[in-house]
């Protein structure tokens, strides 16, 4: 009873907050299973995209750095001479690859062609903070960096305190 009751609070936020309906002949129930089984054996469904675009509204809000990971300056920055002071205001590492030529075959996709490329923010800690995909890899770092600081529905990570 208490799974069932849990469940229809995560449904019901998912229609309120998110934005997710229920069409004529499948309910928001019956479209989340679908989406869950999708993710589960990798078919393609209809329903799919409709629930992942759900889901990447709902992320925003769920996934999310501690609040503090980045005010204190980590040890082993602080105690070593070739890192601190040059790094003791930064809060990660930023990082965008190019599939190289000789390895493509290895990153093609099922329509016979190099998908994208991404951009990753990681902490001192090793965590993503940040993860970007979807750039054609013909797109300038520089580029992809500007769009990503002017556009605050991203939610790059910012120092606190400046």
């Amino acid at each position: 009873m208490c799974y069932h009751f849990t469940l229809c609070v995560f449904l019901f936020d998912l229609a309120r907050n998110y934005g997710l309906k229920g069409t004529r002949h499948i309910s928001i129930e019956e479209s989340v299973g679908i989406f869950l089984i999708t993710l589960d054996h990798r078919c393609p469904n209809r329903h799919f995209h409709t629930i992942l675009a759900t889901v990447l509204k709902m992320s925003v809000n769920i996934i999310k750095p501690t609040t503090n990971y980045n005010d204190v300056v980590p040890e082993y920055i602080l105690n070593n001479p070739n890192y601190y002071p040059m790094f003791q205001d930064c809060i990660g590492a930023i990082d965008k690859t190019h599939v190289p030529q000789s390895e493509e075959a290895k990153y093609i996709g099922r329509k016979e062609y190099v998908p994208q490329n991404f951009m990753v923010v990681c902490d001192f800690n090793m965590c993503f903070t940040f993860v970007l995909v979807g750039w054609e890899g013909s797109t300038h770092d520089t580029k992809i960096f500007n769009e990503v600081l002017q556009r605050q529905d991203l939610n790059f990570p910012h120092p606190t305190g400046g």
